[in-house]
């Protein structure tokens, strides 16, 4: 069986980060960002990182123009969720080690760039849908615990250095082998329809 989601189908990053014991995230602390939805470059770089006044929570639900956005040196930024829909085609996170959570959902055409390669701390990434890329590096993000790319048009996709992973959701790609055999801390996997003709789950035990 290669569906074995939750019945959310998918995981709320918010719900995750607070973990239901009130807020553990600094948003805005001493600084309010107000921004264009028509807005097509946002840079951030090194902003707020001295004394009390700096962001840790970066949201952006509605800017679909949004083009390039640098938030490198954002050594307090936990959290970034950029817009659906939007065509983003670079991204800087350069030195942004503190951050946890990472939702690109639905950015059209999207480059992945080299700036991930610092995001050693990782834990919650999503990259949901239509963002039409084949082939994606995770290797970096070796915290990683929840993954979601599902509905992307992987070809292949490289989980050997993320083994704590605990949800993993891949569906509607075109993935033809996924090897999830050290990965024996999973509770939810989705890989349906793919093109996956078996997948060995027989060392995940603790799946749900």
């Amino acid at each position: 069986d290669m569906s074995h989601a939750d019945s959310q189908g998918g995981f709320n990053i918010m719900e995750m980060l607070m973990g239901g014991e009130g807020d553990e995230i600094t948003t805005y602390t001493g600084r309010t960002v107000n921004l264009v939805p028509a807005l097509a470059a946002m840079n951030l770089k090194d902003s707020g990182i001295d004394g009390d006044d700096y962001i840790s929570f970066i949201d952006i639900p509605e800017m679909g123009a949004l083009y390039s956005a640098d938030f490198s040196g954002m050594t307090k930024l936990n959290y970034v969720a950029l817009p659906s829909g939007s065509t983003l085609k670079a991204l800087n996170l350069t030195g942004d080690t503190a951050l946890l959570a990472l939702d690109l959902s639905n950015t059209k055409g999207f480059i992945w760039p080299e700036g991930f390669r610092t995001l050693t701390g990782l834990l919650y990434f999503r990259m949901a849908g239509r963002n039409e890329i084949d082939s994606a590096d995770v290797r970096m993000f070796t915290k990683l615990l929840s993954l979601d790319m599902t509905g992307d048009s992987l070809e292949a996709l490289d989980l050997s250095a993320n083994t704590v992973l605990e949800n993993l959701y891949v569906g509607n790609n075109y993935l033809s082998s996924l090897d999830l055999s050290e990965h024996t801390t999973l509770k939810h996997i989705d890989a349906r329809n793919n093109r996956l003709v078996k997948i060995d789950l027989s060392k995940n035990l603790g799946l749900r």
